[in-house]
């Protein structure tokens, strides 16, 4: 946790216990402790106890304030070993990279000169939300001279602080605030959980990570806000072991909703600034909704004409395919009675495919192979 979040934790505590309920209730713990302490030991001056005893009951209170743990190490990218100075410079934020080969995830910091200062950046003024740096990242490109440069997108990448646990729900948030000088908005930015560190390589970095998100924007949430910070947010089921996010578009050009909003003609993309990202734990699944590792098998793999579910649960399950651009090519229903899944309609090819339950909770991602 950063020395700006432990600052508004202790702004919080503090607050909590000048209310009235709140003293009131500690002045009653302290009398009960007082009261017990002084049948143990007369020795000891009351004083003394009434000081130990604030000392105990605000640090209870303390614990309760902290007890939400943010997993992101430098959520807000304020920690840094040098001060960003032009493009692609994600990497000076303690803790964060660049996944994508080529492309340039930006860093900007107030000690930053050029372009990345803050609240100066090339693309016009942004105070951060929170400190003084924040991350930027193109979400989605229309370049009308050069088409096959439509598809470049910008990720950001972290190691969490700990492994998420198969079963628990993830609070997810990051906050996001469009560029002045682009020519599109576009609601298309998501944050994808796994176990290891993904890296994709292009030449020319016209490349969409091959994934499905499990956290996604709202397609009815206008990311227009160019002076303003707006949440992107969601709660998360572990699978389990997962250690890496990644936060980008992981739809092709085809699939990503964008709207022209004017601009300076070299800015044909839309870009956003990323800042105080999240995942808390918050709660765990209903245990009849949990399916076990040991308990779901996908198998062929590689497969030729059919594919087979094993699981134990009595629910019904949606199977999808995706191309490795992110587009559905097949999606299929199935239970323990019937899980059989008919390929004879899939191509060769490498896919991605998810499981997911009756409240769009994903159970399973993972690549598929097909060869006929």
């Amino acid at each position: 946790m950063n020395t700006g979040s432990i600052g508004r934790s202790m702004n919080r505590m503090i607050t909590e216990l000048r209310k009235p309920d709140q003293m009131k209730a500690i002045k009653r713990s302290c009398k009960k402790y007082i009261f017990r302490n002084k049948l143990n030991n007369y020795n000891m001056k009351i004083i003394n106890k009434k000081s130990k005893c604030l000392i105990i009951l605000i640090f209870i209170f303390a614990q309760q304030v902290f007890g939400q743990i943010n997993l992101v190490p430098n959520p807000s990218f304020e920690q840094y070993d040098t001060c960003p100075y032009n493009g692609g410079q994600i990497q000076y934020a303690l803790s964060w990279i660049n996944p994508a080969t080529y492309s340039t995830p930006d860093y900007f910091n107030a000690c930053g000169i050029g372009g990345h200062n803050v609240p100066n950046t090339v693309f016009g003024q942004q105070i951060a939300r929170t400190g003084t740096a924040y991350a930027g990242i193109v979400t989605y490109t229309n370049n009308p001279n050069w088409p096959p440069q439509n598809n470049a997108r910008e990720y950001i990448e972290v190691l969490l602080n700990d492994t998420l646990e198969f079963g628990k729900k993830y609070c997810v948030s990051f906050f996001v605030n469009k560029a002045d000088s682009v020519q599109y908005v576009s609601n298309d930015i998501g944050a994808y959980f796994s176990a290891v560190p993904d890296t994709i390589s292009s030449p020319q970095g016209y490349y969409v990570f091959p994934y499905i998100p499990q956290i996604s924007n709202p397609i009815n949430n206008l990311l227009t806000n160019d002076t303003g910070w707006t949440e992107i947010s969601g709660i998360y089921v572990a699978t389990g072991g997962e250690k890496y996010m990644i936060i980008g578009n992981f739809n092709d050009f085809a699939s990503t909703s964008a709207t022209f909003v004017g601009g300076p003609s070299w800015a044909y993309y839309g870009f956003y600034y990323i800042d105080d990202v999240s995942v808390i734990e918050c709660g765990t699944t209903d245990n009849s909704e949990i399916i076990t590792k040991n308990k779901l098998n996908v198998f062929p793999n590689p497969a030729k004409n059919e594919l087979i579910i094993d699981m134990e649960s009595p629910n019904k399950y949606s199977f999808n395919i995706f191309d490795l651009l992110g587009s559905k090519m097949e999606s299929f229903s199935f239970d323990n009675s019937s899980n059989k899944i008919d390929l004879t309609n899939v191509s060769d090819g490498t896919y991605i495919f998810t499981i997911t339950d009756h409240k769009e909770n994903k159970i399973k991602t993972d690549k598929l192979i097909i060869i006929k």
